[in-house]
């Protein structure tokens, strides 16, 4: 316990601030050198030396100046002096200061000085003395509104594809509009710390539509077909574009896929109806590994012709099935192990013996 000489009580040691003398913060006998003072005191006594009507006018003026070099803008277009008569003219500032004084001095009451226009610096003719609630208010609406001067930034939104959606006026206005959008992850992705996020690209700067400029929705009211990338198959057939179900990102995908004839998640589609020899002499099948299923005991379970069928057998997220794949994940994947090839000797035995069964009951298998 330590004695505080302003308040004069005993208080814990931790309520004391570390002092430093001739450069040591420990005295000779090995004790931690504080102040006579405590922290409470200091605090306080800081709080009130603007908490009245000759200080109060001082206190505005550094922030007013602080807040100056923070904004790039010019300094106050006043002195000191200036501001303190301008300050005592106004026919609210007695009526603020008492009404701040009763509240207990709360913060949200403690007059203020706010810019009218927010592009422009502090100057008589640009500022109106109310109270520090209210300031504040104006300030979050005018973020909102993306208001000129305002701290907010506009932001583009943009398909994994690079193709224009969507202008927003802020971060925060992107979150409310964005379903699963986040204002801190738009942001790194504005700062380029991460690639996309919520299946979109976000920037602040506005690279232009990138769309085909004759191209209108009315382009998509007529028959669109769905192939399987790998087989060619039809699997689908839509009366126009707004009978095929997914997001805003999903359905510019679509749009892509058919403009630019490349599948979209090994779907492909098209105006035009083909048959599955047409499709393949068109169209180039995605290259593709086979996928070989082992269990935990290293038994041979089948062969896979991708990663992306391998994961809807087994329901397992394709990139863990990869990942298994390149021997990154040294743990099982759900019990299962994966491999691009056959894992060893054993695994190959059994995988022999596997076919062999199978060529008993008719069922060929490499």
């Amino acid at each position: 316990m330590k004695y505080c000489t302003r308040c004069e009580l005993k208080k814990d040691k931790n309520k004391f601030i570390p002092r430093k003398t001739n450069g040591n913060f420990v005295k000779k006998d090995g004790t931690p050198r504080t102040t006579n003072v405590c922290s409470d005191c200091i605090s306080l006594a800081k709080k009130m030396t603007y908490k009245n009507k000759e200080m109060l006018p001082r206190y505005i003026y550094k922030h007013q100046v602080r807040n100056s070099i923070k904004r790039g803008h010019l300094a106050p277009s006043y002195t000191l002096e200036e501001f303190t008569k301008w300050i005592y003219s106004q026919n609210n500032f007695n009526i603020l200061f008492e009404n701040w004084e009763k509240s207990g001095y709360k913060k949200e009451l403690i007059p203020s000085c706010d810019r009218l226009e927010n592009s422009k610096g502090y100057s008589f003719d640009n500022i109106e003395l109310v109270t520090f609630g209210e300031n504040a208010n104006r300030a979050y609406n005018d973020t909102k509104n993306c208001v000129l001067g305002s701290s907010s930034r506009k932001v583009y939104q943009y398909s994994l594809d690079g193709y224009f959606i969507k202008e927003h006026i802020s971060q925060a206005d992107a979150q409310r509009n964005v379903p699963n959008a986040d204002q801190r992850n738009i942001s790194a992705c504005c700062e380029g710390k991460i690639n996309q996020h919520a299946r979109f690209q976000w920037k602040h700067n506005y690279e232009g539509p990138k769309i085909n400029p004759v191209e209108t929705i009315n382009d998509y009211n007529r028959p669109i077909y769905k192939y399987c990338a790998f087989t060619g198959k039809l699997e689908n057939k839509f009366n126009s574009l707004l009978d095929i179900e997914g997001d805003t990102n999903y359905i510019v995908r679509v749009r892509w896929s058919i403009r630019e004839e490349k599948h979209v998640e090994f779907k492909q589609y098209l105006f035009d109806e083909l048959t599955k020899e047409e499709y393949l002499n068109k169209f180039k099948i995605p290259s593709t590994k086979p996928v070989h299923a082992y269990d935990e005991k290293l038994n041979f379970l089948g062969k896979y012709e991708s990663v992306a069928e391998a994961s809807k057998y087994f329901d397992n997220s394709s990139s863990a099935i990869s990942r298994s794949c390149q021997k990154k994940n040294k743990a099982l994947t759900n019990g299962y192990s994966f491999r691009f090839f056959y894992e060893d000797e054993i695994a190959e035995a059994k995988h022999r013996l596997y076919n062999a069964e199978h060529l008993i009951a008719g069922n060929i298998i490499e």
